[in-house]
């Protein structure tokens, strides 16, 4: 059943990317390197929608799923999405291979009709937070009341964009034989909810292909970092321990590669993609809170890009980009204020140290919180939460002996500098590179030259020191500065941006790391978890070794599609405006840009 239900949400959710991949062709038609993104767009609002009709009510929610997924599929087949396989084909084979080895590896000794359960007491015990999205879900379905709904937990303590994607599969479910009235715990109900959300956690495979692409990183670049990525403990357990925290650095990076664009690619500011990164970015918000760790990125890469307007243009673009936002999240408010009062309990966690659900307001509890303590516990506190980042005394928690492999999980899982792995020693190397070169990042401007933009990847990696930064200053408790307490963009950009800049300079770099990280993972991961000593499962290995086959396979695809385009160009350059002014501005031969622009077109 789990198979089925995985085909159902990659078939669902790929069916709503690409109908919105086709609908708003307008946006990107200059730049098909950002089609994907706008795709993740589509599919966020759809989710918005979903949930916010099943508050309403469940029927409405139902019959919305049916008739949104059916004019999906018609936009789909009439734009004949299948004739642009190549830009896609490839990122989706790896994405998949990639679920299907993580999967595999978290059941290797059985669990799959508690799956859930399973992934939770697969490596550590982790808390009951991966199903509280499915549980939410459930109570939307049933029109219930939800406050409360699971143990102090309300449904307003948590952003909804994730149930959204589960209530859409849900009802999709009905056609495969899941009765409407099934029981939350129901294997084939568990089954669908397990499925969407990992397939929800792989969106961050379309908007970080995306950003390498736009940063001017090759596609066999943007390909090997995605498998690098994937082989990373902190990437593949949160694909499979369904937290929306990848889903919201997907939409998060989703933002960046919008303004990004704009910044690089761009001679002139662009509020249409200005106000969609807006949107994105409150998406991102949408699906967990401890994106706002991240404000420091959007901040500065989104006053960056202001710049290239002139002043009305820019006042009006602030605007619109508010507007907009704010009509994304007002459904949410509502609900927060008409059926489920906020308690702000995650936020009150981050800043105030406040575990326990509350009605006192936000700014309060800070203030309070803050007189308690002296001088000096405010800055031990900061002292510890740095110590977490760097995890300054490994001594304290990395055991010897038989009790290694247990002790470096729970290292992965807190530490953010060793649950970066090779990405920490790869992200101080190129910091001190760039500023040996006195890269600088506030003179971003389009160049036609080939190879990464290095004011892009130094404004990145800037941007994500100065987000990690404010995390460690504005928690207040010195204990919470671990990964799953933060935000996931700098987890991905730190992994992914210096592994592709040395990637592609120094050759077989990649390859030995990715390796080096699989000898790590299977040391590490392949031993039973603390559930017990069942025996293997030969479902589990199976699913290993077929992830493995499609991975392989998505790389001999990939190698296909750029020796049947000629694809030699390092960076994406789609600015000019008619497809015949890309092969005229071609001075050294590269007649298959306009055939791998043209390709992307065609959804149009």
């Amino acid at each position: 059943m789990l198979l089925i239900a995985l085909a159902l949400a990659l078939g669902s959710i790929g069916v709503l990317g690409g109908a919105s991949v086709v609908l708003t062709r307008r946006w990107w038609f200059d730049a098909p390197v950002l089609a994907g993104t706008y795709g993740l767009l589509g599919v966020g609002l759809i989710a918005q929608l979903e949930w916010v009709l099943f508050w309403i009510g469940p029927l409405l929610g139902i019959a919305c799923s049916f008739v949104v997924t059916t004019a999906a599929i018609g936009v789909v087949v009439r734009a004949r999405v299948w004739r642009a396989w190549r830009s896609w084909a490839p990122t989706a084979l790896l994405a998949v291979g990639i679920v299907g080895a993580s999967l595999g590896l978290a059941l290797m000794y059985g669990g799959a009709s508690q799956p859930f359960v399973t992934v939770a007491a697969r490596f550590r015990y982790e808390p009951p937070d991966n199903v509280l999205q499915h549980l939410f879900e459930d109570a939307l379905w049933r029109g219930v009341n939800t406050t409360g709904f699971f143990e102090l937990w309300n449904g307003s303590d948590r952003p909804p964009l994730q149930s959204g994607l589960l209530l859409l599969d849900r009802s999709l479910a009905l056609l495969i034989g899941v009765p409407r009235s099934a029981q939350v715990y129901a294997p084939h109900v568990l089954a669908v909810a397990f499925a969407t959300s990992v397939v929800a956690q792989l969106l961050v495979c379309v908007t970080l292909t995306a950003l390498l692409r736009v940063i001017g990183f090759s596609r066999r670049s943007a390909h090997l970092t995605l498998l690098f990525c994937g082989v990373t403990p902190v990437f593949f357990r949160n694909i499979i321990y369904t937290w929306p925290k990848l889903m919201c650095a997907g939409f998060a990076l989703g933002c960046v590669t919008l303004l990004l664009h704009v910044l690089i690619h761009q001679r002139r500011f662009d509020s249409s993609r200005f106000v969609a990164a807006a949107v994105l970015a409150v998406l991102a918000y949408l699906g967990h809170g401890a994106v706002a760790f991240s404000a420091p990125m959007f901040l500065l890469i989104g006053i960056l890009t202001l710049r290239l307007a002139a002043r009305r243009e820019r006042v009006a673009a602030v605007a619109a980009a508010l507007l907009a936002s704010a009509a994304v999240y007002l459904p949410w408010q509502l609900y927060g204020t008409y059926r489920d009062p906020f308690s702000g309990r995650l936020m009150k966690l981050y800043f105030a140290g406040i575990r326990q659900p509350t009605n006192e307001g936000l700014l309060h509890a800070m203030v309070r919180r803050y007189d308690q303590q002296s001088v000096g516990e405010i800055v031990g506190a900061r002292w510890h939460n740095l110590g977490h980042v760097l995890n300054l005394d490994p001594s304290g928690h990395l055991a010897i002996g038989a009790q290694w492999v247990r002790s470096v999980r729970d290292q992965d899982f807190y530490d953010t500098s060793w649950a970066l792995g090779w990405g920490s020693i790869l992200s101080v190397g190129l910091v001190i590179h760039l500023l040996r070169k006195r890269t600088t990042w506030w003179t971003l401007a389009w160049s036609p030259t080939r190879g990464p933009h290095a004011s892009a990847v130094t404004v990145l990696l800037h941007s994500s020191l100065a987000s990690v930064a404010f995390w460690i200053v504005t928690l207040y408790s010195g204990r919470d500065a671990i990964v799953h307490q933060g935000s996931y963009v700098w987890i991905v950009i730190l992994l992914a941006v210096p592994f592709a800049w040395y990637s592609e300079r120094i050759t077989g770099l990649g390859e030995t790391l990715i390796a080096l990280s699989l000898v790590y993972v299977a040391v590490c991961y392949s031993e039973r978890g603390p559930t017990g000593t069942t025996p293997l499962n030969a479902s589990g290995l199976t699913m290993i070794y077929l992830g493995a086959m499609v991975v392989i396979g998505s790389f001999a695809l990939l190698r296909r599609t750029e020796s049947v385009t000629r694809h030699v160009l390092q960076g994406p350059v789609y600015e000019q405006p008619e497809p015949s002014a890309v092969a005229v501005a071609s001075n050294d031969g590269d007649e298959h840009r306009h055939a791998e622009a043209a390709g992307a077109r065609r959804l149009g």
